[in-house]
């Protein structure tokens, strides 16, 4: 138990270490927030380590792409016409990266039910027009919106002070 704590602590500042050469801005803002927003942000990229979104991403991604083609290798014609799934994986997968975001979201807030949602609300507005500019088309966007996300946080806050 103690080497799989140490193992997390170690990606998480890993992938911390990562995010501040990514995304520097984005790291400079969090200076300026208070202990439990930041914490709260923290907690949710914890919960994409703890829950294993990237493998599951990973493992549907290569596989989908391994057995499209395998099809096409294996196939004598080179009919086109199995291409229409590409959109639909591209809706699903999208689908199931926002439910991996209300799940790290509900995690970091069962960390932190006494979080300010309005505070984070207002560093949500900052940081999603640097970072992730949403598509017109919703089905095309890999988070869910903030009006959306904010919706389901302060439910299930109700839910937890009850």
């Amino acid at each position: 138990k103690l080497l799989k704590m140490f193992l997390i602590d170690f990606l998480s500042i890993f992938i911390f270490k990562i995010g501040i050469v990514a995304y520097p801005e984005f790291y400079n803002k969090l200076n300026d927030v208070s202990i439990d927003s930041r914490n709260f942000i923290l907690y949710h990229e914890f919960a994409h380590i703890k829950y294993k979104h990237i493998y599951y991403r990973k493992f549907i991604e290569h596989s989908f792409y391994y057995l499209l083609g395998l099809y096409y290798g294996l196939s004598d014609n080179y009919n086109f016409h199995i291409l229409w799934l590409i959109p639909i994986y591209v809706i699903l997968n999208n689908m199931l990266k926002r439910s991996f975001e209300y799940s790290a979201d509900a995690y970091a807030l069962k960390q932190i039910p006494q979080i300010n949602l309005d505070e984070y609300q207002t560093i949500c507005d900052q940081l999603y027009t640097d970072i992730e500019k949403p598509s017109k088309f919703f089905l095309m966007n890999t988070h869910p919106s903030e009006i959306n996300r904010l919706k389901r946080l302060k439910k299930l806050q109700q839910k937890l002070n009850e």
